[in-house]
C-alpha cells in the first residue's frame, strides 16, 4: 500500500519535475540520433497550422545533421511546444531524432532546446564521450558545475541513474552538501532527495524533515518529502521526528508530525506519539496520535491515562475502520 501511495504522490505532486526529468541533458543525449549546436536563422509565421523554424547547424556533435535544419510544431501554444518565442540569432544545443524524412526534437518543451552556453556544450560533449559505467562520475561532478542548467540537469538525472548505489563516500557527501544548499522550492530538490533515498542516506532525513514539517498545509511537495524519508528508513524517521517535537510551533506542523509517525508503523513511533497525545493542544492531533498508538499495540486503558475516554473511544473506532471502496462506472 505504501508503494501505491508513494506513486500516487509522485504523480500528483510533481508533474513539472517529471517533465524536467524527461528533458534533462543526459536523457536527451541518450535518446538522440543526432546532436548539434544550432543557430536560429528564420521563424516562418506564414503557415497557419505549423510554426516552422530554420536553423543553421554550426557544429555537429553526433550524427549527420549538417548545413541547415528545419523544425516544426503545431502553431497553437500548449504542452509539447519548444519553438514558440524563438528569434533569429539564438544558439541552442539540439538533440534530434529521425521523423520520416526529416528531423524532430527528442522532446517538446522549451527545456528541450537548452541555450548553447559554453558550459552546456562542454557538458554535452562529455556525456557523448562517456560510457554508461562512467556516467555516474560525470553527473556527480556536474552537481557543482558553474552552469545552472548543467547543475540542475545532473540533479534531475541522478535518481534515475542505473548503478547509482555504487557511488563512493565523496560522491555521497557531495550529494548531501548539494541537498543542504538547495532551497526546498527548487525543482531540483525532490530529485536530490530521491537520489539520497536510493542511497539510504540517513543524514538526508535531517535535511528534509524540517522542510516537511514547515510546509504549508496545501504544499503538494510535502508528500514527496515524506515518501523519500520513509524509503530511507522508518526507525530513523520516527527517532528524528521525536527529537523535533519541541520545535513544532504550529498545528499544521504537529499534524504533519503525527501523520508521518503513523506511516512509519514502527515501535520507535510510540514515544513521540505519546508525547503528542499528552502535549498537543489540538484535539485532531491527539486523536490521530491515539489511533497510531492503538495500531502499534497499546491498550485503550493505557491511553485513557494520557487523554480521556471519549477521545480514546473515537480513536478505537477509527483504528478498526476498514477503508470504503465504491464502484466506478465507465460509460
Amino acid at each position: 500500500m505504501r508503494k501505491i501511495t508513494a506513486l500516487l504522490g509522485l504523480l500528483a505532486a510533481a508533474p513539472l519535475a517529471a517533465q524536467d526529468d524527461a528533458t534533462a541533458l543526459a536523457l536527451l543525449v541518450d535518446r538522440a540520433e543526432a546532436v548539434a549546436v544550432v543557430r536560429t536563422l528564420r521563424v516562418d509565421s506564414a503557415d497557419p497550422v505549423h510554426l516552422r523554424v530554420l536553423f543553421a547547424v554550426e557544429t555537429s556533435l553526433r550524427g549527420a545533421a549538417a548545413g541547415t535544419l528545419e523544425l516544426r510544431e503545431p502553431r497553437s501554444r500548449g504542452c509539447g511546444r519548444a519553438l514558440h518565442g524563438l528569434v533569429p540569432g539564438q544558439r541552442f544545443v539540439a538533440c534530434l531524432r529521425r521523423q520520416d524524412d526529416s528531423w524532430a526534437l527528442c522532446a517538446g518543451t522549451t527545456r528541450a532546446l537548452p541555450q548553447a552556453t559554453a558550459g552546456v556544450i562542454e557538458h554535452v560533449r562529455t556525456l557523448l564521450e562517456t560510457d554508461l559505467t562512467s556516467r555516474r562520475n560525470v553527473l556527480f561532478a556536474a552537481l557543482t558545475h558553474a552552469d545552472a542548467r548543467v547543475r540542475g540537469d545532473a540533479a534531475l538525472t541522478l535518481p534515475l541513474l542505473g548503478g547509482l548505489e555504487a557511488a563512493d563516500a565523496s560522491q555521497r557527501s557531495m550529494l548531501l552538501a548539494t541537498l543542504r544548499a538547495t532551497e526546498p522550492a527548487a525543482p531540483a530538490y525532490p530529485a536530490l532527495l530521491g537520489a539520497a533515498a536510493r542511497l539510504q542516506l540517513h543524514a538526508a532525513i535531517d535535511v528534509a524533515l524540517p522542510a516537511y514539517l514547515a510546509a504549508d498545509a496545501d504544499d503538494r511537495h510535502a508528500r514527496l518529502y515524506a515518501d523519500a524519508m520513509l524509503r530511507i528508513g522508518a526507525e530513523p524517521v520516527a527517532t528524528r521526528v521525536g527529537a523535533q517535537l519541541s520545535h513544532l510551533s504550529t498545528p499544521t506542523a504537529r499534524l504533519r508530525a503525527v501523520q508521518l509517525l503513523l506511516e512509519t508503523q514502527h515501535e520507535a513511533a510510540k514515544a513521540p506519539l505519546l508525547a503528542l497525545l499528552r502535549g498537543a493542544g489540538e484535539r485532531g492531533v491527539k486523536l490521530q496520535a491515539c489511533v497510531g498508538l492503538l495500531r502499534l499495540g497499546l491498550a485503550a486503558s493505557q491511553l485513557v491515562e494520557a487523554s480521556d475516554r471519549e477521545l480514546v473511544t473515537l480513536a478505537e473506532q477509527a483504528a478498526t475502520a476498514r477503508p470504503k471502496f465504491r464502484s466506478i462506472r465507465v460509460e
